[in-house]
């Protein structure tokens, strides 16, 4: 099954683009598609992945040097592990989401938890990771508890 389409110059099959761009289209280039051709084009391309539908059961790990967050996902485990530098301080240092659930907000919802229990601790944390950079970088909502 073949969808034509012309986006900035990319011309092909829409099922073979969906696994090598993820660019969101504009809305002008999405409305000429129809259908269950729709669909399946806004669950894999504009949304970028599964969407999250029910809430993820975030589970926390922690020892003496460090810690994760992690939740059971379609295709595995995702996670953020982050190393403690001082009493009050982490490093978080790594997100990963199987690529199977990539896109669905997952690896942001687990930087969330942390931030939400770093603000329950009265704990700063430094964002190593760079996803977790970025995320921190965009939302100014997050500079309460950002180390450096």
């Amino acid at each position: 099954m073949k969808i034509s389409y012309n986006f900035h110059g990319l011309r092909g099959n829409l099922t073979t683009r969906i696994a090598v761009r993820r660019q969101p289209f504009r809305r002008r280039t999405v409305s000429r598609l129809h259908g269950e051709y729709w669909k399946v084009f806004t669950n894999q391309w504009l949304i970028g992945g599964q969407i999250m539908s029910e809430e993820l059961d975030i589970k926390h790990e922690e020892h003496d040097r460090g810690g994760r967050y992690f939740a059971e996902v379609k295709g595995g485990t995702a996670e953020l592990t982050y190393d403690k530098v001082r009493k009050n301080v982490i490093n978080v240092h790594h997100t990963f989401v199987p690529p199977e659930s990539r896109g669905g907000k997952i690896a942001q919802t687990l930087v969330e938890k942390a931030v939400e229990e770093a603000r329950t601790n009265d704990t700063r944390i430094i964002p190593q990771c760079p996803y977790v950079d970025k995320l921190f970088q965009r939302r100014s909502d997050l500079d309460e508890v950002r180390a450096i």
